[in-house]
């Protein structure tokens, strides 16, 4: 009799211990399935952009991320609700439940599950409107449009475009959200007309320039350019971007581009203009960049080293000779 009561004295001091080990598990299940989803950065879609051409991929991915996200919330909400009925909501009830370790591990599992199914169910309506934010400057805004550089201004029109046939995805059933989102495309239209024809103009206006006459072996060295930026891998060998170096034509005369202690050339630069397209750009069009080709040493000849950005523009494919 004596050794009874003294195990029903144990049991009661142990009562922690009998708490369902399937509760404990089941919660601290959720938190690992909850983190394994990512951070809230991997599917909230933020204001700022990532720039013309990145913001359709990287708002595709978030809004894959969040459905992924919100499959698990509408999972996890009704299971956690049943879950604390039987365990109770708070540190304390935890703590009485599973006893202080692991109740305190139960607490902060059930905390995340909590902030994880809030952030999920705020994230959807949030960047619906964020991805409308993000049409509107860079789609319809023709005084922050106007201040881009002027090759990728109707890339950012064309972008945002792509970008709002997806705002009202983030939110389907947010009826604001989509009387918002259709809204969009007759401003976006009439912005990318805008741009389209300063565009047009400019393209109109420029023409390839050729070799200056005075430099001395200009063909030699334009080709000579045109072999190292046709293997370099930021340029013809950027498979990524599939950039092709059209032409390059040299512009200016050899300058200084470095000195020594004593005053004497170390490094030479050549002024060229080269002409590029890649996957991104449209057939009709070319992108010419303003380079200087720097030499090594201190002679003037290949192979080079590196080279200056300068400016950059369009011009139509068909004038690069």
């Amino acid at each position: 009799m004596k050794h009874r009561f003294a195990s029903l004295a144990l049991i009661a001091l142990c009562a922690p211990c009998l708490a369902s080990a399937d509760d404990h598990a089941w919660i601290a299940q959720a938190a690992a399935q909850a983190q394994a989803i990512g951070n809230r950065a991997d599917y909230e879609l933020g204001s700022d952009s990532n720039g013309p051409g990145s913001n359709v991929p990287v708002a595709r991915q978030k809004l894959q991320t969040l459905r992924m996200a919100q499959g698990l919330a509408r999972q996890l909400k009704p299971q956690l609700a049943e879950w604390e009925q039987r365990n109770g909501s708070d540190m304390g009830d935890l703590y009485q439940r599973f006893g202080m370790d692991r109740g305190d591990e139960a607490w902060k599992a059930q905390q995340q599950v909590r902030r994880f199914i809030e952030a999920v169910e705020a994230a959807g309506p949030q960047n619906a409107r964020n991805c409308i934010e993000l049409v509107e400057t860079w789609g319809v805004d023709a005084t922050y449009i106007a201040r881009l550089h002027p090759t990728v201004q109707v890339k950012a029109v064309e972008d945002a475009r792509g970008l709002a046939s997806m705002c009202d995805q983030f939110a389907p059933d947010d009826a604001e959200v989509r009387q918002a989102a259709a809204a969009l495309e007759p401003r976006l239209a009439a912005t990318l007309e805008q741009f389209a024809e300063l565009e047009r103009k400019a393209l109109e206006s420029r023409d390839w320039k050729p070799s200056s006459a005075g430099v001395a072996q200009a063909d030699a060295l334009a080709q000579a350019v045109k072999q190292f930026l046709s293997g370099h891998p930021e340029w013809g060998g950027n498979q990524t971007k599939g950039t092709q170096v059209l032409a390059v034509s040299v512009q200016g005369d050899w300058f200084v581009a470095e000195r020594n202690l004593l005053g004497q050339p170390a490094r030479w630069g050549l002024p060229v203009h080269v002409a590029i397209r890649t996957r991104a750009h449209k057939p009709e069009v070319a992108q010419v960049y303003d380079l200087s080709i720097i030499t090594p040493t201190d002679r003037q000849a290949a192979p080079f080293e590196g080279y200056w950005v300068g400016d950059t523009w369009m011009v139509l494919a068909s004038r690069v000779k």
